[in-house]
């Protein structure tokens, strides 16, 4: 399933979440202290995939159906799903 970005960018903009395109397929949520959600596009719509992403220094628990993703200041972790 393709994610509609503008529409996206559009909802943030209506309720202050900071976001921004990365080029035609990405955008990017900032979501505070480091932490980014990112929705990516692909040219097959089972590609598309949404994730997290947190920057060095930031520490996040993200757990999703079970598992456990922690990022800690001397890491950067990334965490897509479909």
């Amino acid at each position: 399933m393709r994610y509609d970005l503008h529409l996206i960018c559009e909802l943030c903009d209506e309720i202050g979440l900071p976001v921004r395109l990365l080029g035609d397929d990405c955008a990017e949520l900032d979501l505070g202290q480091g932490a980014l959600l990112q929705f990516q596009n692909a040219e097959d719509d089972k590609d598309c995939l949404a994730g997290f992403s947190v920057r060095p220094g930031t520490r996040m628990t993200i757990s999703y159906s079970g598992a456990t993703a922690t990022a800690s200041s001397w890491t950067t972790l990334t965490w897509w799903w479909r």
